[in-house]
């Protein structure tokens, strides 16, 4: 048997951990909407949301990710964009519904690229 087989055992135990602990919060913190659906809305009436971040164009991914009010504070708070962005999403706020959407702005593995860097930044 290989010497590191328990170190890489014991690795993929704690990544499959991790990603389980990022899976429950996406499902506890998000409702998923089609992209085009919201795009259809924005159009229909765009001054409901405004974009937060700095984004141009379309997000490149066809779900949005509409966030639970109740962490409105830590979305909202200014010092916390740079961790979204980083985590490649796009933000948009609408005051009617007091709701933070999210959306990917660039292709790529969502769990390792997106998730879970933004669930690593909300432990902080």
């Amino acid at each position: 048997m290989n010497k590191y087989a328990n170190s890489y055992a014991a690795a993929d135990a704690a990544e499959r951990k991790l990603r389980d602990k990022v899976n429950d919060w996406i499902r506890e913190e998000c409702n998923f909407i089609p992209t085009a659906m919201v795009m259809d809305l924005m159009k229909a009436d765009p001054s409901i949301w405004t974009e937060v971040t700095n984004g141009e164009g379309t997000p490149t991914w066809g779900t949005a990710f509409l966030t639970d009010a109740r962490n409105n504070s830590w979305y909202g708070a200014k010092n916390h964009l740079l961790d979204i962005e980083g985590a490649g999403f796009r933000m948009w706020y609408s005051e009617k519904y007091d709701r933070y959407l999210l959306a990917f702005d660039n292709t790529g593995d969502a769990m390792s690229q997106h998730w879970l860097p933004l669930y690593e930044a909300r432990q902080d």
